[in-house]
């Protein structure tokens, strides 16, 4: 690349003025680029899978799937997780990341932001 730098990034040898990149162990993984500074395995990892085991891994960049997101594509856009009985996203008291919700509202808890511990009854509310 430059002088300053490995002759082919310490992963491959030059070859008449080229870099002809070191085959690994598995062949599924491989060093990439005109310098060999590329490659598909040192990616970020979730649930260590590489990527989350919901991308692709690409000059140690994860690339997700559709529905997912994050540098280890470890967070799901689906929102069904977060879906109340009423049918609202966090009952409409919360915000759904990564398929969980956040209650906004501190009063409401649980997974869909449903319980009101501290709320009145219908019976209070109705006396």
């Amino acid at each position: 690349m430059d002088k300053s730098t490995d002759i082919c990034s310490n992963n491959g040898d030059c070859v008449c003025g080229t870099c002809e990149c070191k085959k690994r162990e598995n062949p599924e993984e491989r060093y990439s680029g005109k310098y060999c500074e590329c490659d598909n395995f040192n990616c970020d990892r979730s649930n260590n899978k590489l990527c989350g085991g919901h991308g692709r891994c690409e000059c140690r960049v994860c690339y997700c799937d559709a529905n997912y997101t994050g540098s280890a594509c470890d967070c799901s856009l689906d929102t069904s997780t977060c879906l109340a009985k009423n049918k609202q996203i966090c009952n409409g008291r919360g915000t759904c990341e990564c398929g969980v919700c956040k209650c906004t509202d501190p009063k409401f808890q649980g997974a869909t932001c449903e319980e009101c511990p501290t709320c009145p009854g219908v019976c209070t509310e109705h006396k």
